[in-house]
């Protein structure tokens, strides 16, 4: 009987299982591989919210859901101990703030800094503007092409790498795997065209800790950055004293006032109008990142 019992026990918990893997949310990570979280939203509701048109809320409320199972066991941060190299960056960071209009920050906006350095683990740091640090996050970072894996910077179109400077978040629309719901886009201060032209963005993976991007910064939860972070937040990809490697695109390793057009078009929206638009890039139908398919960044 005990073991008839366990026998009823086991089939039930694998069927479970089984249900559980079957119908496998599309894991929308870094490195160009249509990746599978092997996590199951519930049955789509037949009504409500959630920006996933007809299928109701699942999709991307149960992806963000199961985001940080999947990485418990990725290097967590700490605010109680911040490196001097990331202090050091938020204070560049607040000069920087000031001295470009694009960059200004509303009130509630936050800084990240992104510590690309080396000098420790990857994290993103995520201050308020008084310089106290509110979250610190495990965060992925571009692999190269080829792929290398290694933490080196460039702005290049293909480059596939993370591009380094200030960074403002931007709205990420009708994507096609990677929109408002699951994204933020970077668009870039420095002359980087990295929302416009790559498609750099934030997002949620499972690939933390390691290149394993096409270029945008992979978070573990990204719910939670979004909520901390929303449009209008500066964003400093800091890389130390790395220069670039093999790449022919340098922008973003100087802190100069050159915002591509979708960083002011966040800045408008983060402030309520009121941004000169005197701007580099384009505007176009990439720029939202309509472009990019499952992929996303280049």
């Amino acid at each position: 009987m005990k073991k008839l019992i366990l026998f009823i026990v086991i089939v039930s918990s694998s069927s479970a299982y089984a249900f559980t893997r079957s119908n496998s949310i599309s894991m929308l990570d870094d490195d160009g591989t249509d990746y599978t979280s092997n996590y199951t939203s519930k049955p789509a509701a037949t009504s409500g919210g959630g920006g996933s048109g007809s299928t109701g809320p699942g999709i991307y409320d149960e992806l963000n859901r199961y985001e940080p199972f999947r990485n418990a066991f990725a290097q967590e941060g700490s605010c109680d101990h911040v490196p001097t190299q990331v202090r050091k960056a938020f204070s560049e960071a607040v000069d920087f703030s000031k001295s470009c209009g694009a960059a200004r920050l509303a009130p509630g906006k936050k800084i990240a800094i992104n510590d690309y350095s080396g000098q420790g683990h990857s994290l993103m740091y995520i201050f308020d503007q008084n310089g106290s640090c509110i979250k610190a996050i495990p965060i992925s970072w571009g692999g190269g092409n080829p792929r290398t894996g290694r933490m080196e910077a460039c702005s290049t179109e293909n480059s596939r790498k993370t591009p380094p400077g200030f960074h403002i978040t931007a709205a990420h629309r009708n994507g096609a795997k990677y929109n408002q719901y699951n994204s933020l886009g970077l668009a870039g201060l420095c002359g980087q065209n990295s929302l416009g032209e790559r498609g750099i963005l934030i997002h949620g993976s499972r690939g933390v800790g390691r290149g394993s991007s096409w270029g945008c910064t992979g978070v573990p939860n990204f719910s939670e950055v979004n909520q901390l972070l929303g449009v209008g937040s500066l964003v400093y990809n800091y890389f130390g004293s790395k220069g670039q490697n093999n790449c022919s695109d340098p922008s973003g390793f100087e802190p100069r006032c050159e915002p591509e057009a979708l960083a002011y078009q966040a800045a408008n929206e983060s402030h309520g109008g009121g941004v000169s638009r005197e701007y580099r890039g384009s505007s176009s139908g990439r720029a939202n990142g309509s472009g990019r398919g499952k992929r996303g960044a280049r």
